[in-house]
């Protein structure tokens, strides 16, 4: 399985560095597995130090301005279309959504690939399973896997397939409207019907409790989160 992580990031204050910090580090410490992962890091300008030289250490690492052709991306959404197309581009089987308030388990790419192998057929896939369950709600639970009603889009997993069924490109907007809302994750869930299934425990976490899809009283974050290394 070739993996590619899309990750626009853009961290602004002292309290989404420190974030950034704990992702990159807790990222660094991911298990090895067979195929190296791709990791597109797409930024705009800010006084934060990514670390570019370790990462490309340890991943396959393209980092580049969310501008295309002296078009600059918007909000979140916009730069993740972009990424994923670009992904696939470079021959990944499947894209990971991620952002710099992410925390991983060291094993969190075994468990995804694990996941995947047991659900060859689902719609998508996550080793973060929401405590937002009012939106994210349980449908089903086998072994140590649950069927969920939607995904969220910290984490969501989409195959090369999925992806070109779905439809979606960068030049179509900003946001993509749908029944359940104007990010990516509800259109999906408004847009491809089918199983999604997630782990039971969590080997992600969202730590941002504030920001443009984020807010302190809605519970955004991992159930049963594994731990990120020490």
């Amino acid at each position: 399985m070739k993996f590619a992580l899309v990750m626009p990031c853009w961290p602004r204050t002292e309290e989404r560095f420190r974030l950034a910090d704990q992702c990159f580090a807790s990222l660094l410490q991911t298990t090895p597995i067979e195929t190296t992962p791709l990791v597109i890091l797409l930024y705009k300008h800010s006084p934060y130090r990514y670390p570019l030289d370790a990462l490309r250490q340890k991943f396959w690492l393209i980092a580049r301005e969310q501008c295309h052709e002296g078009r600059w991306l918007e909000g979140v959404d916009q730069p993740m279309v972009y990424g994923s197309g670009l992904a696939f581009e470079y021959g990944a089987d499947y894209v990971i959504h991620l952002g710099e308030d992410t925390l991983f388990h060291p094993r969190w790419l075994e468990e995804l690939t694990g996941l995947i192998r047991r659900h060859p057929d689902a719609r998508a896939w996550s080793i973060y399973r929401s405590a937002h369950t009012a939106v994210h709600a349980t449908l089903a639970e086998e072994g140590p896997d649950v069927l969920v009603r939607s995904i969220n889009g910290n984490g969501i997993t989409l195959s090369r397939e999925e992806w070109a069924a779905w439809g979606l490109y960068w030049t179509q907007g900003t946001a993509w409207n749908s029944a359940n809302g104007t990010t990516i994750d509800m259109h999906h869930l408004s847009n491809r019907e089918g199983p999604r299934w997630v782990t039971r425990v969590s080997y992600i976490e969202h730590t941002g409790r504030s920001g443009a899809h984020a807010q302190p009283h809605i519970p955004e974050w991992a159930q049963e989160f594994q731990g990120a290394p020490p």
